[in-house]
């Protein structure tokens, strides 16, 4: 019988926010319960990161210092 490869999507976060320090205390706290996650700072980051990834979970500031376009 030929081996059956069992698939498993990675659990992926997007991280948000102007402030690293605030990412990381975020990407710690992810990390350590199995999420990989992603980083963005800005909101166009956020939206190409979206376009490329599939996510579970986002934390997105509401302080972010842009305007986004959607």
């Amino acid at each position: 019988m030929p081996n059956r490869r069992s698939y498993q999507r990675d659990r992926k976060v997007l991280l948000v926010h102007s402030d690293m320090a605030v990412v990381m205390q975020f990407h710690t706290t992810f990390s350590a319960n199995g999420y990989v996650p992603i980083i963005a700072r800005d909101l166009p980051s956020a939206l190409l990161a979206m376009t490329q990834h599939f996510f579970e979970v986002a934390v997105i500031s509401s302080q972010i210092n842009e305007p986004g376009d959607g």
